[in-house]
């Protein structure tokens, strides 16, 4: 028989807590082993093997017996009884600083300010175990939490404590803190700020030899520390051509602000780029940097007009002209001789380089009276020589009082036009030099803007009245131009009145169409007609002689506008039969000339219509004949009838 060699199952336990007894016989094998009465705390178990095994779920007292049997009795029993106490809870409690409990999910932290670049000391966190249970699995990654903010402003994160706490794993806790960093604006102009590595500044138009204005860029410190190491540097394809005054400070306080500025003076024709970098202790933006472009303008030639020379006499005269040195430094001169190969010159004469015109005066002597001389005035710049007119006098007693200076600016009227066609107009007007040489030229354009100019003529420099006659090319058809009449002298420039021209519109497009009968003496005539934005009468020319159309017929619609293509048509009546008529179709604007012709076509009206004509019958003899269909419909000949002309 069995006997227990084991000692009755541990009579304690716990709830969550394994649970494990090996229960043991002597005595022939195989023993079993049952819970022969009571039960175990459940779901513990016990295997025919003897082995108690699980976790308690359930608190509370459980008795019974354990019964070892082999089938030889008697079996062997063993009483037992097994309290179940309460689990083992572990509670986690986490304090910053210690003594100061934080609650897990609302808790935060402020790690204060901190400038960008620097790091804050570590912050110690407490954590504690108030439970019953063993508090394990405790980890957050790191062991120790600092702040070193990556940039300026509110910084946000959240460090999350694991354990084995059962309704607080993560233990959450928020960090703030904030970054402090200069942060830098850069304006211009002032109030308008730019876009680090994507602004353009544009200097606009210089004249070669010229400088732009100064441009003032505002930097100012927008953040909570100092801005520091201001200094700007530049390169670029032409950076020689831009000039950077340094900011008047190289450290901003936080909201306080300075300035520099940059000149364009160009090298060369063309556009011309660079690139300034504005340095700082900006994290983000350093450097600030800014594109700049500006476009040297070519140089032009001096405008030059040669004048009539005053104080003539038999063995001198003073040559007089006007210059425009377009902005350059320029040398003047005269050239003179008895032909127009000229033999001799005038000194060298120096003139600013403005942009304005000049009076030039040279006097010269040894004059064969009575002779014919030819005279001209040539400038000379970097840009290029230009060559007055040539201008005859001769050397006698002259009764002309002036200078060669004018007493006034020119006096200017602007007068009517001529000669118009669809792409240009013959513009006139009058000028009074007022004793200065004077160059004129009308100004033209869709609206009083202008916009268009014609050449530069010179009038001379008399005090009378000079007509100006110019043309003005390029224009638009149908369209209503301004103009006005533009004269300067060495005292400025005077303006005429606004006039208005209208340039002939482009004669109508017209096609003649073909010709349909409507009876054996009207026929239908059509075609289309394009306007061409003017307004257009629309008649069909006809008649027997092609070289001379002498009847006309006003056509449906009798006028076309616009510039769509538009179908016309007209009925032509009491048409003789067996005759040839030629027609066409024309289109005529107001506009002197603006008259469009289709191609000249023809018709037969006895061919178009066709008269009908009775087939003899074929019936045999002693048949009654049968009347043949004579009947029309429209222009179809029936069955029955054929086209003959008349007579036939």
């Amino acid at each position: 028989a069995p006997l227990f060699t084991s000692a009755p199952p541990p009579a304690t336990g716990m709830v969550g807590t394994t649970y494990n007894h090996t229960c043991t016989a002597s005595g022939t094998t195989p023993i079993t082993f049952t819970v022969s009465t009571g039960s175990l705390p459940p779901p513990l178990t016990l295997s025919t093997g003897g082995v108690i095994s699980g976790t308690p779920g359930t608190t509370g007292t459980f008795s019974g017996t354990i019964t070892a049997s082999n089938g030889t009795a008697p079996a062997a029993t063993q009483d037992f009884s097994i309290v179940i106490g309460p689990a083992l809870v572990p509670e986690i409690a986490v304090e910053q600083p210690a003594g100061t409990d934080l609650i897990d999910g609302s808790a935060s932290l402020d790690l204060g300010s901190i400038n960008v670049g620097s790091a804050s000391s570590d912050f110690t966190f407490t954590v504690r175990n108030f439970g019953t249970g063993v508090l394990s699995g405790l980890g957050i990654g790191k062991s120790a939490v600092s702040f070193a903010p990556g940039g300026a402003g509110t910084r946000t994160a959240v460090i999350h404590l694991a354990s084995n706490d059962a309704d607080e794993n993560p233990f959450d806790i928020e960090l703030t803190g904030t970054g402090l960093a200069p942060v830098i604006a850069v304006e211009q102009p002032v109030g308008s700020s730019l876009t680090n590595g994507s602004a353009s500044i544009n200097f606009g138009s210089i004249d070669i030899g010229s400088a732009s204005g100064a441009f003032t860029f505002t930097v100012r410190n927008l953040g909570t520390t100092d801005l520091s190491g201001l200094l700007v540097s530049k390169n670029g394809t032409n950076s020689g051509d831009f000039t950077v005054a340094n900011p008047g400070t190289t450290n901003l306080t936080p909201g306080t602000s300075t300035t520099f500025t940059v000149t364009f003076t160009p090298g060369a024709a063309g556009t011309r780029t660079a690139a300034i970098h504005l340095a700082s202790n900006d994290p983000n933006n350093n450097p600030f940097n800014i594109n700049l472009t500006g476009t040297c303008v070519a140089p032009e030639p001096p405008v030059v007009a040669t004048g009539s020379p005053v104080a003539v006499s038999p063995t001198g005269a003073t040559l007089v002209g006007v210059v425009n040195p377009q902005g350059l430094p320029t040398q003047v001169y005269f050239v003179y001789g008895p032909t127009t190969l000229y033999s001799s010159s005038t000194p060298l004469q120096g003139l600013t380089a403005g942009s304005g015109f000049q009076d030039v005066l040279a006097p010269i002597t040894g004059l064969l009276a009575n002779a014919t001389y030819h005279c001209k005035l040539i400038a000379v710049s970097a840009a290029g020589t230009t060559q007055g007119e040539d201008v005859s006098f001769v050397a006698t007693d002259s009764s002309d009082t002036g200078t060669g200076h004018p007493t006034a600016k020119p006096g200017v009227t602007t007068g009517a036009y001529a000669d118009v066609t669809t792409s240009s107009a013959k513009l006139l007007g009058s000028v009074i030099p007022n004793g200065g040489t004077t160059m004129v030229r009308f100004e033209y354009g869709t609206t009083t803007a202008y916009g268009q100019v014609t050449g530069l003529q010179s009038v001379g420099n008399d005090k009378v009245v000079a007509e100006v006659s110019q043309l003005a090319q390029g224009l638009q058809s149908g369209t209503d131009y301004h103009y006005r009449l533009s004269a300067t002298n060495s005292l400025g420039t005077t303006v005429g009145e606004d006039a208005v021209f209208h340039t002939l519109f482009l004669p109508p497009t017209v096609v003649t169409g073909n010709a349909n009968a409507l009876s054996t003496t009207t026929v239908r005539i059509s075609g289309s007609v394009r306007a061409r934005n003017a307004t257009a009468a629309v008649t069909i020319e006809y008649g027997t002689n092609p070289a001379n159309l002498t009847n006309s017929k006003t056509a449906a619609p009798a006028s076309i506008s616009g510039d769509a293509t538009t179908q016309v048509s007209a009925e032509l009546t009491n048409l003789a039969q067996g005759t040839t008529y030629y027609y066409q179709v024309r289109a005529e604007t107001a506009n002197p000339g603006g008259i469009g012709l289709g191609g000249i076509r023809s018709f037969d009206v006895g061919l178009l219509s066709g008269l009908l004509h009775q087939f003899p019958s074929m019936a045999g003899v002693g048949q009654r004949r049968q009347r043949p269909d004579h009947r029309r419909s429209g222009d179809r000949i029936l069955p029955g009838a054929r086209l003959c002309r008349t007579g036939e």
